[in-house]
């Protein structure tokens, strides 16, 4: 980027070295320059590690352009031509510096400048590097506060000028290379002077989101820097993709129109460009966390070791989250019927306040991957037509990714993960969830099919048959067990009044509240009829308690009949030392009894044990 000028300009004894006519604007250059009409512009370096404001670039300007002469002074390039034409670039450089140096003296943060050097100030015989040094000292200000910068694009006396950069060094000021990769000679400078910055030309960085082999340089350059201690700036920065591509391959600062436009004093950046920053830093984050082979290695032999079917699944998600870096994983299966999609396991907070929200096959993003059997990945969810907001969304997302799980007969399940961050995922992270979908498959299947065998058939909860795995009639699992049998209180009148069908709709609501409402190590079985038994391993009398009045009234809140509510008892229990399961069971049956003896709608405790 072509900027302030350092020092002086053709004298008599070194003539410019013009190839064409002076221009009209290169006649009236020096009258202006005597005038003081001249002014700077400050564009900001934005820090892409951190989205702070790094520096800002000095850029020399002309404070009002005549009519008629705006074409022939159309950016700071041709400003520095004309004046090298007109013999005056000394003159110029002299008041465009001093008036950087007053701008950032005035500003109360004093932030750091770069200022420009032209090499052709070199020709000219008295080029001294004294004058910054002393404007700056008169300002008030230090050298450590300014970055000179040399550019090549005018080389014919870069060797001279780079010796001169040698000098600004042992005074104190910081030097960067700029328009590195646009000359033959640049990385060969690199290499000799070993400068603080290197300001990447913006031909490698515009459009390096889609060319591979900018990326390559551009990455090569960052690694060279990185061994020579030189942090990179990527200049003329316009576009989201790019500024993305940089941030990925590690590039430290950028500036350009996409963070701000030169303004006559040092503003803040743009604050679109800084949200937009942020979301790009919080995914390098993200994919700087992601697991690699040993992660998904160790994922298969937790799986062949595991329990139960909620110990694969819980394998699963926290697996899956450790892989991609996430924290929020969720797996769905199908129901017995294949007709609903409900939460098996999830990892992290749920997007809705309602853990049992579920989908049909083909409604939301869930249910489209059951639908198409393929992986589906969006980037900006409420812009997609298939998102559908359900009741309770907690936890609006923008970015959602889901694989399918497949048997032989199709799609069982849907392992997704969301964020909030827009364009999160990208086509590794889809490969990792496909390949962990692929491998989890088998495993769970077999063990969702052996659940089939001791799951009830309307409600989708475990079964009377399972309850020698749910209580097992041996001593207490370590950290003891507590229990709550819960009856639908007039369930027969049901039934009498309103025909079967509404009877089991009330039971699978009833059985989707239960699940929903307790922890994930926690069990519900349907004993039959409308008696479900709950089971809290590790749980306190107090904290099964608290649980059951929780369950009890959402039941009576949400589960409606006709318009009137459906209500429960709940009957606690905390499994004795040494007791047996069908003497737990039945405490906790007279617990019951006397909830309903008292009422009905109520939670009754059985006594503490001894």
């Amino acid at each position: 980027m072509v900027a302030l000028p350092t020092n002086r300009g053709a004298s008599s004894s070194s003539p410019p070295r013009a190839t064409a006519e002076p221009s009209t604007w290169s006649r009236r250059v020096g009258e202006f320059v005597a005038h003081g009409q001249l002014a700077v512009a400050f564009q900001p370096i934005v820090d892409l590690t951190t989205g702070d404001v790094f520096a800002y670039e000095a850029l020399g300007r002309i404070g009002q352009v005549p009519l008629g002469l705006e074409e022939d002074c159309a950016g700071p390039s041709q400003l520095l031509d004309a004046a090298y034409a007109a013999g005056c670039l000394l003159a110029l450089d002299r008041r465009w510096r001093r008036l950087a140096i007053e701008a950032i003296a005035r500003n109360p943060t004093k932030p750091r400048c770069f200022l420009n050097i032209d090499p052709r100030a070199a020709e000219d015989p008295a080029f001294t590097p004294g004058f910054t040094y002393a404007a700056i000292l008169d300002a008030g200000l230090t050298p450590t506060r300014f970055v000179l910068e040399l550019t090549e694009r005018h080389g014919a006396n870069v060797d001279r000028m780079e010796t001169a950069l040698r000098h600004y060094l042992k005074q104190g000021f910081p030097v960067a290379l700029d328009d590195v990769g646009a000359g033959a000679q640049s990385l060969e400078r690199v290499l000799s002077l070993r400068p603080t910055y290197l300001k990447l030309d913006r031909s490698l960085v515009r459009g390096v989101s889609e060319n591979a082999s900018q990326r390559t340089l551009v990455t090569a350059l960052v690694d060279v820097g990185a061994q020579l201690g030189s942090r990179v700036i990527a200049e003329g920065v316009e576009d989201e993709a790019d500024v993305a591509a940089l941030v990925e391959m590690g590039v430290s600062y950028a500036q350009g129109w996409f963070f701000g436009r030169p303004s006559s004093a040092p503003e803040p950046p743009d604050p679109a460009g800084l949200v937009a920053l942020a979301g790009m830093r919080l995914r390098r984050g993200r994919k700087a966390r992601r697991g690699n082979q040993r992660d998904l290695l160790r994922l298969v032999e937790d799986l062949a070791t595991a329990a139960s079917l909620e110990d694969a699944l819980r394998t699963v998600t926290t697996a899956t989250a450790r892989l991609l870096g996430v924290e929020r994983v969720s797996l769905r299966l199908l129901n017995a019927t294949r007709d609903g999609l409900l939460v098996a396991a999830r990892s992290g907070e749920s997007v809705h306040l309602h853990a049992d929200t579920h989908f049909l096959p083909g409604e939301g993003l869930v249910g489209a991957v059951v639908a198409s059997g393929e992986p589906v990945r969006v980037g900006r969810a409420l812009e997609d037509p298939r998102f559908v907001v359900k009741p309770g969304l907690a936890s609006p997302f923008a970015s959602f990714l889901g694989a399918p799980l497949r048997d032989g007969s199709g799609t069982f399940g849907v392992i997704a993960s969301t964020s909030q961050t827009p364009d999160d995922f990208d086509e590794d992270d889809e490969l990792r969830l496909r390949i962990v979908a692929g491998i989890v498959a088998p495993y769970l299947e077999a063990r969702r099919l052996a659940r089939l065998a001791q799951s009830d058939a309307l409600t989708g909860v475990l079964n009377r048959h399972a309850i020698d795995v749910v209580i097992p009639d041996a001593s207490p699992p370590r950290g003891g067990l507590a229990v709550v049998l819960v009856d639908v209180d007039h369930f027969k009148r049901v039934n009498d009044e309103h025909g079967h069908a509404e009877g089991d709709r009330i039971l699978r609501q009833i059985a989707r509240l239960l699940t929903c409402g307790v922890r994930t190590d926690d069990r519900v079985v349907r004993m039959g009829g409308e008696e479900f038994l709950l089971a809290f391993e590790g749980a306190s009398l107090d904290d099964a308690a608290s649980i059951a009045d929780q369950l009890r009234i959402r039941i009576r809140e949400e589960v409606l009949l006709a318009g009137k509510p459906i209500t429960a008892s709940f009957g606690v229990a905390e499994r004795r030392r040494g007791e047996l399961r069908d003497d737990l069971l039945a405490r906790a049956d007279l617990a019951l009894y006397e909830a309903k003896r008292r009422g009905r709608d109520r939670v009754a405790i059985a006594p503490a044990p001894r």
